[in-house]
């Protein structure tokens, strides 16, 4: 009988990701995860850690970790400018390697001209793919929403119709991170664009690159982007509002609000925003060229929003199901009596089986945030 893998793993941080991280790790299925250790800055929170992951002991630093031979990968969860140099350490002692987003970024003064931010940042990632590269390690990029239900829901989809995306919106907004590192260019490496767009950014990605290699058999690649920042909570309307319901710190030097445009090679577009301005947000829209179905263009919008989340969801997560917006869209028809939903009903028994979750129950119509009409009183 064949043994299962397993991979054993040191953790480095013992604090709000490190414990996302450990309660993925319950979670992998067909191969064994063993965590052999845990490190920390206050050795009190790693010790803590190791009981309630039940990892095997506690190390002093960084150092032992990757000291240890029974550690074949390095679980990164520090804060963003601890990232690069930690990584190819990591590598060059032989370790994979599992990265938290951001990779890298740039991490100095404010003033700094933006053209030198880019070179830095750019010149530290290319750094951390050489080390993994020259020792022949894996190098991980902890990014979630590429393995996000709706995501992967909006690829079957996708890959159904057949047809190409023609332009994708992606947003993640809320109102603030928690962690003080990330409100600085000195240690977060830069704001809302790097810490929140790069979620839905990286879905457009792996959306894109996946129609790449089903359409053409090699994946479709950014060729080029736009973007604009501003710091809304440094503006003197906000400053001057009470009461405040965002996460601010005084004093924050980078952006709490962005906006990209990034072009491919096919000549598609990707809007992806960002703030930490709002009380949540999070969602990808795709525009496709066909539907495979009968059900009317028009109706579907030819849109498939990966998440929504109520105004007052304080740490929002892309694990909205798709099924949820559509039927509130043919929800929305019938309660208005509105003439579509005579077109749309005799064919929603008739969808292909790879889109046979866009049927909504009894039970999703009634969860469905649509306005019905009153019940006419006795």
């Amino acid at each position: 009988m064949t043994a299962r893998p397993r991979v054993r793993v040191g953790v480095v941080g013992a604090g709000f990701v490190a414990h996302i991280h450990g309660e993925a790790y319950r979670h992998v299925r067909g191969v064994d995860v063993e965590l052999v250790c845990v490190t920390a800055a206050r050795p009190e929170r790693a010790q803590a850690y190791a009981r309630e992951f039940g990892v095997a002991r506690t190390v002093a630093d960084f150092r032992a970790v990757l000291a240890d031979p029974a550690v074949d990968l390095v679980d990164l969860c520090v804060p963003a400018h601890h990232h690069a140099p930690m990584a190819i350490e990591a590598a060059r002692a032989g370790k994979h390697v599992i990265v938290e987003k951001p990779l890298t970024g740039f991490f100095g003064p404010p003033a700094t001209p933006r053209e030198e931010m880019l070179r830095s940042a750019l010149a530290a990632a290319d750094q951390v793919l050489a080390a993994a590269a020259t020792a022949r390690v894996r190098l991980c990029y902890a990014e979630n929403w590429v393995y996000a239900p709706p995501i992967q829901k909006a690829r079957r989809l996708l890959a159904a119709s057949g047809g190409p995306i023609l332009r994708m919106v992606g947003e993640e907004s809320h109102s603030g991170t928690h962690a003080q590192a990330n409100k600085h260019w000195v240690t977060g490496g830069g704001g809302s664009l790097i810490g929140k767009a790069c979620h839905p950014l990286g879905g457009a990605l792996y959306l894109k690159a996946d129609e790449g290699r089903r359409l053409r058999g090699a994946p479709i690649r950014p060729v080029s982007v736009m973007a604009e920042v501003a710091h809304l909570a440094d503006t003197a309307t906000f400053r001057a509002s009470t009461p405040r319901y965002l996460n601010t710190v005084e004093g924050a030097d980078v952006e709490d609000w962005g906006s990209m445009l990034v072009t491919f090679d096919d000549g598609t577009v990707a809007q992806i925003s960002a703030a930490e301005s709002q009380a949540g947000a999070a969602l990808v829209e795709v525009e496709r060229s066909t539907v495979r179905s009968p059900i009317d263009a028009e109706v579907l919008q030819v849109k498939l929003r990966a998440g929504e989340f109520a105004p007052a969801a304080p740490t929002p997560a892309p694990l909205i199901l798709l099924g949820r917006s559509l039927c509130r869209d043919i929800s929305a028809l019938r309660a208005k009596g509105h003439a579509k939903w005579q077109e749309v009903e005799p064919t929603l028994a008739q969808l292909p089986p790879g889109l046979s979750y866009y049927q909504p129950t009894t039970t999703e119509l009634h969860d469905c945030p649509v306005r019905r009409p009153a019940k006419p009183k006795p």
